[in-house]
């Protein structure tokens, strides 16, 4: 028991430093604790239980905030490895487990974020860990908080609710869990049916390529890092000798694979952790077995922790230089002070929720749209951004009383090939004045009349 205390104080340990570091690196290089992130800002603003949460909070001090979002990674690592625990693995290959999750980008980025989910995935780990067989009173629990999943989340978390149920009935028979299914299907009736919107509504998802959404070393926000990756194939192959054993498991990794390919990146979370079962057992199979040249262990071992010490590394280094940064900070607030209310600011759809939070003015385009007008201007916004001719751009401008155009140098790079095409070379159009440039942001005026 002693033993184990000492691993859990080591886990708990490397889960925080894990979580923190990215914010720590931000506050160094920032001097402010904003968050990261263009998604983040749209639970900062408008509607709904979760967003005036994440709005108060916020608004206290955004150490509260991102002490909310770290408790909550750290939550989901305890709970996840008592599950394991309840499951019959060792506390070692447990402990290896939980600490190749805490160490993924994929996990550090779902908790240095706020959003529902990351509210509702501490959540669901909870009730997995409530129903695992201990004590009926808190089984009955677990089923309870699984019907409430529907009525506060969405249909995805309301699928991984009946998928959990499914799962134990699998394995323990009881015909009593076809009632507590029964009633899972009756409130996620009352939840399409009744309540017509999921309280869970986020920002539009830009479709990303699959590989660079899911390996991290690939340039996304999160993912998976390649020697997880590797660990997992070694972990997969060794539990495939035991198949019968793993057929849960298997199950769900392909579920979580199926959801985060046609569904949802936020699936990524589930899928990382059922991959870091494999990846722990992989690992444990590597530090276990015996070498007979012990040079070429140590040298695997190095470079394999090196690889992940380095994904989490390059995580943290991207979050703190992600946007916004203080040159688009700065131009915004200039924005807030010298535009009116009811002024309409154009600019890349990814900058919109932070010119409607930052700058107090409405974004004619952002990712808190509803799908189809989030596409409707999307496809007028590329009309503006690229069109061939400079009067075509005038008249679409003024048709969507467009009074101020923000342009920085990611864009200048990303979007345009060259000065003279598109937006960039309008802007030389007389109707149009540079009334701030700075630290590489620029933002214009649009004369309508």
């Amino acid at each position: 028991m002693k033993r184990e205390k000492i691993v859990l104080l080591v886990v708990g340990i490397v889960s925080f430093l894990s979580l923190a570091l990215g914010p720590l690196l931000r506050l160094v290089k920032e001097k402010n604790l904003l968050l990261a992130g263009k998604e983040s800002y749209f639970w900062l603003q408008g509607e709904g239980i979760y967003r005036k949460l994440f709005s108060w909070l916020n608004a206290l001090s955004p150490w509260v905030l991102y002490g909310l979002l770290i408790a909550a990674g750290l939550v989901s690592a305890f709970l996840f490895y008592n599950i394991l625990r309840r499951l019959k693995f060792e506390v070692e290959e447990a402990a290896v487990i939980v600490g190749l999750a805490v160490l993924s980008p994929f996990f550090i980025s779902f908790f240095n974020h706020p959003s529902a989910q990351m509210l509702m995935v501490p959540l669901m780990v909870l009730t997995a860990w409530l129903i695992l067989p201990w004590k009926k009173y808190l089984s009955y629990l677990g089923f309870a908080l699984l019907l409430a999943v529907p009525l506060i989340g969405d249909i995805f978390n309301a699928i991984i609710s009946w998928v959990i149920l499914i799962i134990y009935y699998s394995y323990v028979r009881e015909k009593r869990i076809l009632l507590w299914l029964g009633g899972l299907i009756c409130t996620i009736a009352v939840s399409l049916f009744y309540l017509g919107k999921p309280l869970l509504a986020g920002p539009v998802e830009i479709s990303v390529n699959f590989w660079q959404g899911f390996v991290s070393e690939l340039g996304t926000a999160g993912g998976i890092g390649i020697f997880v990756l590797v660990l997992s194939c070694i972990g997969f192959v060794l539990t495939w000798k035991k198949a019968k054993n793993y057929m849960a498991v298997y199950g769900l990794l392909l579920f979580f694979l199926l959801t985060f390919i046609f569904f949802s990146r936020q699936s990524l979370i589930y899928l990382g952790l059922v991959l870091m079962v494999f990846a722990g057992r992989g690992a444990t199979f590597l530090l276990k077995r015996e070498w007979q040249m012990i040079p070429l262990r140590n040298l695997i071992w190095l470079v394999v922790g090196l690889g992940i010490l380095f994904a989490t590394l390059n995580y943290a280094v991207s979050f703190s230089v992600s946007s916004p940064d203080n040159s688009l900070i700065k131009a915004l607030s200039w924005l807030h002070e010298e535009s009116r209310t009811g002024e309409i600011v154009f600019s890349n759809y990814d900058r919109g929720l932070l010119v409607e939070f930052l700058a107090g003015r409405q974004a004619f385009i952002h990712q808190g749209m509803e799908q189809n007008v989030f596409e409707s201007q999307r496809e007028m916004m590329e009309k503006i951004f690229y069109s061939s001719e400079p009067q075509e751009t005038l008249r679409l401008l003024k048709w969507n009383k467009i009074d101020y155009l923000l342009i920085d140098a990611q864009m200048r790079e990303k979007l345009w090939k060259n000065k003279e095409t598109g937006l960039l070379f309008v802007l030389a159009n007389k109707q149009f004045e540079r009334v701030y440039n700075k630290e590489g942001v620029e933002i214009w005026y649009f004369e309508r009349e």
